[in-house]
């Protein structure tokens, strides 16, 4: 039997949904490491984010899904070069843990002081009977608060978060759903214009 090994793999300078369209900046598996072979070949997987200087909220919900993957298997995963200069967790990093991606991912913030940021609900994973109760009771709320409409003004919203998180308990093999909501408020525009992904 082969001996299992480490891995190191580098996060680009940014993370972006139209280059993970692309395939531009993505972070690449090397070729031998497949979501077959990933748990043959590798004990444990270093994150290196030496470089990293941006991710959205789209591209960090895919790098948490694919993480996630990666620790069901039993690879042991890490994240190295995320400090700056000063000491303190860069931008892109001190974003994901203001998201709760490293509470959620392995029980512990990477900066006791980081907290969810007042434009975001925390990245939430969640098993099917969960989903309704959080879109109802906690994504709604917080979403027609930030817009300054009614719960119920957010149906057509509502029904699609609910039907895409449906299609992932119907018609993939996954056990959880990951969903990161983030509001992009836009000062100089009526609210009603603000934008917000999910």
């Amino acid at each position: 039997m082969k001996e299992k090994s480490e891995a190191v793999l580098r996060l680009p300078e940014r993370i972006k949904m139209n280059n993970l369209i692309t395939k531009k900046n993505t972070v690449y598996f090397p070729k031998q490491l497949t979501h077959h072979t990933v748990a043959e070949l590798c004990q444990q997987i270093y994150f290196d984010a030496q470089n990293f200087k941006f991710i959205d909220a789209f591209s960090m919900t895919v790098l948490f899904n694919e993480i996630a993957y990666v620790k069901s298997l039993n690879v042991k995963t890490y994240i190295r070069n995320h400090l700056n200069e000063k000491g303190e967790l860069k931008a892109p990093i001190q974003y994901m843990d203001d998201s709760e991606f490293f509470l959620l991912m392995s029980g512990r913030k990477l900066n006791s002081d980081s907290t969810c940021r007042t434009t975001s609900l925390p990245i939430k994973r969640l098993a099917p009977q969960e989903t309704i109760a959080w879109i109802h009771f906690e994504a709604m709320p917080w979403l027609a608060r930030k817009l300054n409409v009614q719960p119920d003004d957010l149906i057509e919203i509502r029904i699609c978060i609910e039907e895409l998180l449906n299609n992932i308990r119907d018609h993939s093999d996954v056990e959880f759903s990951s969903i990161f909501i983030q509001h992009y408020p836009h000062p100089h525009l009526p609210k009603k214009y603000n934008q917000f992904k999910i």
